[in-house]
């Protein structure tokens, strides 16, 4: 490594470090999908970060767009309203697999349950659209 890039990458590290976040320099960043209602999509936008609401222990995330798109058109979620918008949000391995998962309670696919510790590492979120 040149002498720039390197103390560019040491510079990098350490405010990594600096603001608290405990993922390695190299760590796999792995895509998740997550419907919204009009609620938490105005925080998204207001905030840019995924929060957690009053009573809610876990948010749910999908590995799979397809997955996420399914959960919007259950019955039972259109029920409480919408509409329901498609978003994405980038993790790192490390911090993803600390997390709880397994198959979706209503059929919808493989489901990580992100707790308040994991949403804080969520980063590079965008608005895909309704669904």
């Amino acid at each position: 490594m040149e002498g720039g890039e390197g103390a560019a990458a040491a510079s990098a590290q350490t405010a990594g470090k600096a603001a608290g976040e405990a993922i390695r320099p190299a760590d796999d960043m792995v895509n998740l999908y997550r419907v919204v209602d009009p609620a938490e999509l105005a925080s998204i936008k207001s905030s840019g970060a995924y929060k957690m609401g009053p009573m809610n222990e876990v948010k749910y995330f999908f590995g799979k767009e397809s997955d996420a798109v399914k959960l919007a058109g259950e019955s039972a979620l259109k029920s409480r309203g919408g509409p329901y918008t498609l978003t994405k949000g980038q993790i790192p391995r490390s911090v993803l697999d600390t997390a709880e998962s397994g198959p979706g309670a209503a059929g919808e696919g493989f489901t990580y349950f992100l707790r308040e510790q994991h949403l804080s590492h969520v980063c590079n979120i965008a608005i895909i659209g309704g669904c």
